[in-house]
């Protein structure tokens, strides 16, 4: 009876780490088949500058509050504030540019 019980729970074992392998590669399968579009990849593209710009706006004010409640000293508020004011500006400027890739497909000129 116990050997019945073991073989029992090693094919339910079996049977499971098959489905979960099965679910895994069908998951798999549509994150490929989502992220091989053109449009995905803009919009992934996109999404991840928006990200930066919050990430850097937010942190540029909890800077300013951290030096104004005298948390931080002046030179590192400059820094920091240096830093962040670099990466806004850098995600700014690579929406910026991938809204006008979106805008214009096209780089040819109509002559």
């Amino acid at each position: 009876m116990k050997s019945f019980v073991a073989v029992a729970a090693l094919l339910l074992v079996s049977a499971f780490a098959v489905a979960a392998a099965w679910f895994a590669y069908q998951v798999y399968m549509l994150l490929i088949e989502r992220t091989d579009s053109p449009m995905a990849s803009r919009d992934a593209h996109q999404g991840y500058w928006e990200d930066e710009r919050r990430r850097a706006l937010h942190n540029l004010k909890e800077v300013h509050f951290d030096f104004d409640t005298g948390k931080i000293d002046q030179a590192d508020y400059q820094a920091l504030r240096v830093r962040y004011e670099e990466r806004a500006v850098r995600a700014m400027d690579e929406l910026a540019q991938h809204g006008d890739d979106a805008d214009n497909p096209s780089t040819e000129s109509a002559s």
